[in-house]
């Protein structure tokens, strides 16, 4: 029987499948509004967070698709 500590949980996994810690560089699309002060408005704000999920949710699914596409090389590497 394993035990819950040697078993990572699915959240865990599919943060590091989709890679979020490399979400953090997809914030600079919200330099724009800071510099210019703009973050005061509701619309460009809101514009902005779209902006920043829609840009890490295209990177994940970039980092998923070419995880899929070289699986058996990674399987073959040690």
């Amino acid at each position: 029987m394993e035990t819950a500590l040697a078993k990572p949980s699915i959240a865990k996994s599919l943060v590091k499948l989709l890679r979020v810690k490399q979400w953090a560089k997809n914030s600079f699309v919200l330099a724009a509004i800071i510099f210019t002060g703009e973050f005061r408005n509701p619309d460009l704000l809101v514009k902005a967070i779209i902006a920043f999920f829609a840009f890490s949710f295209v990177s994940s699914a970039t980092y998923v698709f070419n995880d899929l596409a070289d699986v058996e090389k990674d399987r073959l590497h040690p």
